[in-house]
């Protein structure tokens, strides 16, 4: 989930586009809400946006308490304080090592505000493919993101799709960094 970002698909289906700090808070008024309908029996809420009413919510996920939530952003101020309180999973968009450790730290903060151990939030990162590079390139950034904390790895094709490029980022990319970790974890 994310606070949204793409204008044009709000004009298309009819949605406003409400300023970016109007949209996370709607995020985290909606964690909440959604939290609580996956968990509580019915929902009673009054928030500055959403208002539930004895709300049901059947039949509740199978996964407990809720299903995790996968956050998207990194919004220092507001963004990252939404994932502290309701992500199981924090996913960073950027390309730069350093900035990933900084927000990192911003999130650990913001945890340690409202008493969370950061621990629990996995750390996810997407991976642009750029074909036009070798996959070995591709290996050793993403290995800087996993020794800097990153615990889930999107490879992010974009079309046209090679032949057999999933083979190739599978024995090229995934499986000798799965490797590298396995080993590092006999020492």
């Amino acid at each position: 989930m994310g606070a949204a970002w793409f204008e044009r698909e709000h004009r298309a289906y009819g949605l406003p586009f409400y300023s970016t700090g109007e949209r996370i808070r709607r995020l985290g008024e909606a964690c909440e809400v959604i939290k609580r309908l996956w968990t509580e029996p019915r929902v009673t809420f009054e928030g500055n946006y959403y208002h539930l009413h004895e709300a049901p919510c059947e039949p509740k996920p199978q996964q407990k308490p809720h299903p995790p939530f996968v956050i998207g952003g990194s919004g220092e101020r507001l963004t990252l304080r939404v994932v502290a309180r309701y992500a199981s999973i924090w996913n960073y968009n950027g390309s730069d090592v350093d900035e990933f450790r900084r927000k990192q730290a911003v999130l650990d903060a913001h945890c340690a505000a409202i008493g969370r151990n950061p621990q629990e939030i996995e750390r996810s990162i997407q991976f642009p493919v750029d074909l036009a590079h070798p996959l070995a390139a591709l290996r050793s950034t993403v290995r800087t993101f996993i020794k800097s904390g990153a615990t889930h790895l999107i490879l992010n094709l974009r079309p046209p799709y090679p032949s057999g490029i999933i083979t190739r980022l599978a024995e090229e990319v995934v499986l000798p960094l799965q490797e590298e970790a396995e080993a590092t974890l006999q020492r």
